[in-house]
């Protein structure tokens, strides 16, 4: 897709090497225009005038605004807004809580209460100050514990590729070998062809050796690594589904195996329908629709709360 720097009008179409900056308030420039009005550490924004630092200027990532914006604050205020599910006592308030970072997000990325919404996260970030850098530690060696997982499959899947490779040159090198031989001998030998070829084939049903680059654990013990244990799963109990029963106050409806023997599609065109669809399940819902109520009476009707749902105009 062709971008534009707002203030030169300079395209990507004309200049493909162009590259596009953005700051902390959403907008673009060229790498011209930064360089043109960035001369001093900090200058104003073209677009909107909110003081920036030239420091602060990145490679655009997307190319709408708003969600390159969005997600710069997002970055941003999850440093600090960095609480998991186990610092909370019931998943409601953990809910309440992410509800709470989504309104922060959402108020920066749209200028809704800017100030406000920066008073509050720098109270936020004085009252918690010690939760968020015991969080950010946390999260920092879980990152590092994960990389340096990936990096053991890596080294086992490169080692497997390697140990395969040398196991395919042993093989080739056995295999040309055995052809110089059986050669060698029926050139030269006194015997029969057919006794030659005998005693080679019994002696090529050996194993070939094959070195072995033994085990990711003992790769990485050799290498002074530290092993790092699975993150523990606490296993919850097992979920049992349970049909919902409904109160219609009707007659049952027939199954939809039934509805054929009992009729019901005499008269219904079986017509192709995508998503899983079909004639069968449109007719058992029509039947649930005309079912419903007909057994309702007046026992039924004063079980039922009359309290009006608004105040009468």
């Amino acid at each position: 897709m062709e971008q534009t720097c707002p203030r030169c009008q300079t395209s990507s179409y004309q200049k493909p090497s162009m590259k596009l900056l953005v700051n902390v308030c959403g907008h673009r420039l060229c790498e011209l225009c930064v360089d043109a009005i960035f001369t001093r550490p900090s200058a104003a924004c073209p677009q909107c005038g909110v003081p920036l630092r030239r420091s602060q200027f990145r490679v655009q990532q997307f190319e709408d605004d708003y969600v390159e914006k969005d997600v710069n604050i997002r970055k941003r205020v999850l440093k600090d807004y960095n609480k998991s599910e186990e610092d909370f006592e019931n998943l409601e308030e953990y809910n309440d809580y992410l509800e709470q970072v989504e309104t922060i997000i959402f108020n920066l990325a749209n200028n809704i209460d800017e100030e406000a919404t920066k008073i509050s996260i720098e109270e936020y970030r004085h009252n918690n100050q010690k939760l968020i850098l015991r969080n950010r530690a946390k999260q920092e060696r879980d990152e590092q514990a994960f990389k340096a997982q990936m990096d053991m499959k890596q080294l086992e899947k490169e080692l497997r590729k390697k140990e395969e490779k040398m196991e395919l040159e042993a093989a080739e090198k056995a295999k040309k070998k055995y052809k110089e031989s059986l050669l060698e001998d029926l050139s030269h030998s006194n015997l029969s062809a057919a006794e030659i070829l005998a005693s080679h084939n019994v002696g090529s049903t050996e194993p070939l050796p094959s070195k072995k680059f033994g085990t990711l654990q003992q790769l990485t013990s050799s290498m002074g690594s530290a092993s790092f244990e699975p993150i523990p799963f606490e296993q919850g109990e097992e979920y049992h589904y349970e049909p919902l029963v409904m109160e219609t106050l009707g007659p049952p409806t027939p199954l939809i195996d039934d509805l054929t023997s009992q009729g019901y599609l005499q008269h219904i065109r079986e017509v192709p329908i995508g998503g899983g669809f079909n004639s069968s399940l449109a007719c058992q819902r029509a039947l649930q629709e005309a079912f419903s109520g007909l057994l309702m009476n007046s026992s039924h009707l004063r079980s039922i709360d009359t309290q009006p749902l608004r105040d009468p105009i």
